[in-house]
């Protein structure tokens, strides 16, 4: 084991304190620029939580309090529409979000107003039942929590460097993927009139299947069913199929699904993927290498106290005959339950990250340069044409006592949600007079659309948290 991995077990964290937002509206007419909304000298707030439309928070709108005496504290970012400055005469600092935007509290919620009921709601049911402060971001929110619910008595070694890199390199997150049949109407023309099913939070659900991976990898020369950990594989695809294709391979355009009858698919697969090929005929040929770990649910308590945190939340609403989607406190307590989701959703993303995404100013001179070196961050990012040169994002590695480097969990909650979207697409197998594969139009993560309804979908669901349900 290298010295320098670090092994993770439950700790509680003390010290932490809640930072209140000052709450403003960006995008109108009467709104106030950044800054003025920095100077605000009655408000000792360290952060301002902007709520609006996501267009609304330009580039120009970030920068204009550089000409106002405040300078950026941190490499500015545009992208998450987040940035730190600091006052170069008193040193103040202040951290200001879109608090709207996906990656925010409250995804979605345009109102002031709005937005601050649902942060007194949330920060309430949150205190209450965790005992911690709300912080600045619902990915370290969710990390905190996480420390202090991890399994006692157990610890959660990192993974070793060579292990990570192969499950970095080898596990995307969400399928994406559209399916073109022949004599069809395209895609796009079909998208707008397609039953569309979708899961019901199905990271939560996803995070209490006892099959993580959990404790120090194997060196393995075969496969078993069930059993967490990446193989080197070569994969034979039944001749007589005719079905969508269930172990992702990227090339040089992105991750693309094999399907040709017949055909070899080769690359490191996750298990759960793996394991649905298996068991639908894929015929392994041989394993060339492979990493297996022990199997467990570390994550099941923290995951359960959230899901009884927004049943919670959503339940005030109903429990007081709010239940009127137009009323205005029903609103909030219905995006603060909704921030609870972010929570979870967030935080097992950044058990992935790399560190935080930077934005990095590359010159005409040497962008030929940076290109040849950075081929492939092309099929994943954009650059953005500035004054002499190119903005382009880069990640500096992540610090904070708060983060959790565990990319193996979240690697395997990925593959599970893929591997349960598969597996529901083929049931589209044309039999007993049900619809056949060509009713598939798009899988676009835990969503699946269809040209006909797919029935055995809408009778199975009965509202819990991780079943596909029909999206009206």
């Amino acid at each position: 084991m290298n010295e320098d991995r670090k092994i993770y077990s439950r700790r509680k964290l003390r010290g932490l304190k809640e930072s209140k937002p000052s709450i403003w509206e960006v995008g109108k007419p009467s709104s106030l620029p950044l800054s003025a909304l920095l100077n605000g000298g009655l408000d000792s707030s360290r952060w301002i939580a902007l709520c609006g439309p996501l267009a609304a928070m330009t580039r120009e709108y970030c920068e204009e309090p550089l000409s106002e005496g405040w300078e950026f504290a941190l490499p500015f970012t545009f992208k998450h529409r987040t940035a730190t400055y600091r006052h170069k005469t008193y040193g103040t600092e202040k951290t200001v979000r879109l608090i709207s935007h996906r990656e925010g509290w409250f995804p979605g919620c345009e109102d002031a107003d709005t937005v601050a009921a649902a942060y007194v709601a949330l920060a309430s049911e949150w205190t209450a039942t965790t005992g911690l402060p709300l912080l600045s971001s619902p990915s370290k929110t969710g990390q905190a929590y996480l420390w202090e619910m991890l399994p006692k008595g157990q610890d959660f070694p990192a993974l070793p460097a060579d292990v990570e890199r192969v499950v970095r390199a080898n596990s995307p997150q969400h399928r994406i993927e559209q399916f073109v049949v022949e004599g069809r109407e395209s895609v796009e023309a079909l998208l707008h009139r397609c039953y569309q099913y979708d899961g019901r939070w199905m990271y939560a659900n996803l995070c209490a299947i006892d099959r993580l991976p959990v404790g120090e990898p194997r060196k393995v020369g075969g496969f078993r069913e069930y059993q967490p950990g990446w193989y080197r594989t070569a994969v034979r695809i039944p001749k007589d199929w005719n079905h969508i294709g269930l172990l992702p391979v990227v090339l040089h355009d992105g991750w693309v699904y094999p399907s040709l009858p017949g055909g070899t698919v080769k690359g490191w697969f996750c298990e759960p993927e793996l394991t649905l090929a298996v068991q639908n005929g894929w015929e392994i040929m041989e394993v060339f290498d492979g990493y297996a770990f022990d199997k467990g649910r570390p994550l099941l308590p923290w995951a359960g106290a959230l899901c009884r945190m927004r049943k919670r939340l959503m339940g005030v609403a109903v429990k007081a005959g709010l239940a009127a989607p137009d009323g205005e406190k029903w609103k909030a307590l219905n995006f603060a339950a909704s921030a609870v989701r972010q929570i979870l959703n967030h935080a097992i993303g950044s058990l992935h990250a790399r560190g935080y995404e930077r934005e990095l100013f590359v010159s005409d001179d040497d962008w030929r340069m940076w290109r040849r070196e950075n081929a492939g961050w092309f099929d994943t990012h954009n650059a953005e044409r500035v004054k002499g040169g190119w903005l382009v994002s880069h990640y500096v590695p992540d610090n904070s006592p708060l983060s959790i480097n565990m990319s193996h969990w979240s690697a395997t909650i990925w593959a599970l949600e893929r591997e349960r979207i598969a597996r529901a697409a083929l049931r589209c197998d044309g039999k007993e007079g049900g619809p056949g594969p060509e009713v598939l139009v798009k899988i676009n993560g835990d969503a699946i659309y269809s040209t006909e309804r797919l029935a055995w979908i809408e009778e199975e669901d009965k509202g819990r948290v991780g079943q596909l349900r029909r999206k009206e």
